[in-house]
This record gives C-alpha cells, sequence and structure tokens, in this order.
C-alpha cells in the first residue's frame, strides 16, 4: 500500500488535524511529480493506492490522476477525504468512471453544530450528508474516521449507532474510530480538544 499525501491544503481547518501547520509552509506537489510517484509505485509492485493530503479533492487534477492510475491497472484506489467536494455528484461520478474504488470520509461527530465547530467548516455538515447521499449511488467500499475528540468523547455510542444506520446504505462499509494525536492543531487546542484516554475506553 502507498499513501500518497499531495499536499497539505485544504478546505477546512478541523481544530484536530494533525497537520494543521504544515499547510502553511509546504506547497502541494504538482500533477507531473504525482504521476511520477504513480509510476514508481506501480513499478514497486504496490497495491492499493491511497490519494490523501491535506484534501485531495480541492485539486483540479484529481480526476486525471485518479485516471492515470487506474490506466495503469490499479485497482484498489482509495480516497481519503473531508467528503465535501464528493456532495457534487457529476464530480463524484468522474472519481468512479477514472477508477475510484473506496471513499474514506472524516465524521467527527453526529451532531451537525458540533461537527461544524470541530472541522471550522460553515456548512460542511449538509455536503457531507449530500456526499453520503452521492456515494451510496455508486458500487464503491465506504469508511468513516470518527476522531475522538475531548467535545465529541461522550457521544461516542450514539456517534457509533448514527454509522450503523449510515451503513445500510453503502455498497460495502466499515468504519474506524481514531484516538486525537496531539500535534498541529490539536496541540495548539490541547485542552480543548484532546480528552483523558480514560473517558474514551
Amino acid at each position: 500500500r502507498m499513501d500518497l499525501r499531495m499536499g497539505f491544503a485544504c478546505n477546512n481547518n478541523c481544530r484536530f488535524c494533525v497537520v494543521g501547520d504544515e499547510k502553511r509552509r509546504t506547497r502541494d506537489m504538482a500533477t507531473a511529480d504525482v504521476k511520477a510517484s504513480i509510476d514508481a509505485a506501480k513499478e514497486g509492485g504496490v497495491t492499493p493506492l491511497v490519494f490523501t493530503g491535506g484534501e485531495p479533492t480541492i485539486r483540479k487534477d484529481l480526476v486525471e490522476l485518479v485516471a492515470h492510475a487506474g490506466g495503469l491497472g490499479f485497482r484498489d484506489i482509495i480516497l481519503i477525504s473531508n467528503g465535501r467536494m464528493l456532495s457534487y455528484s457529476d464530480y463524484l461520478r468522474d472519481l468512479v468512471r477514472a477508477g475510484l474504488t473506496t471513499v474514506s470520509m472524516s465524521l467527527p461527530s453526529h451532531r451537525p453544530k458540533l461537527y461544524e465547530h470541530l472541522t471550522r467548516s460553515q456548512g460542511g455538515w449538509q455536503q457531507l450528508m449530500q456526499a453520503f447521499d452521492n456515494v451510496a449511488e455508486h458500487p464503491l467500499t465506504v469508511c468513516t474516521i470518527t476522531c475522538i475528540t475531548k467535545p465529541a468523547v461522550g457521544d461516542l455510542p450514539d456517534t457509533t449507532r448514527f454509522l450503523i444506520k449510515q451503513q445500510e446504505r453503502f455498497h460495502r462499509y466499515f468504519g474506524e474510530l481514531i484516538f486525537v494525536h496531539p500535534a498541529g492543531n490539536a496541540r495548539a487546542y490541547w485542552r480543548d480538544i484532546v480528552p483523558r484516554m480514560s473517558t474514551a475506553s
């Protein structure tokens, strides 16, 4: 497996983001450099291929890059995303036609206001729910990633129940719960974001 981190630019500014400080000092990879990395991964026998960031979907060349990987024969092409751009059905359709097989989306809370507080994305909740609707129309494997944070740790049972209801809509689904890593933005907001591990057990 190759996690292809193409840069750190993002359309969210999550309070729990571990690379929140990187996007201020690091440029995103150029299209040619990304393709060269995909070529090298193929030559090395790597599979699956994971597009990650930052937020890959805000790149104008993502469909082109997925198509490049699909043309090389990668059968498992994974996108790690906050899901907001997938609310545009035509864009998601183009990614699927290019070869996308799996979508992994971040859902730090099932409560809209808390979700938007944690991600600092006004309107982001509605976009994510539309993305869920759109993704359900394609034979994609879906993963949700729930980062455990201090404001949402008490909601974990309800968040889990919310996700269980969502899974019935998808072709194939699994969910992950991950404990916040105290780096980047999470370090800057340590007192507000990082819970004691004992509260999440």
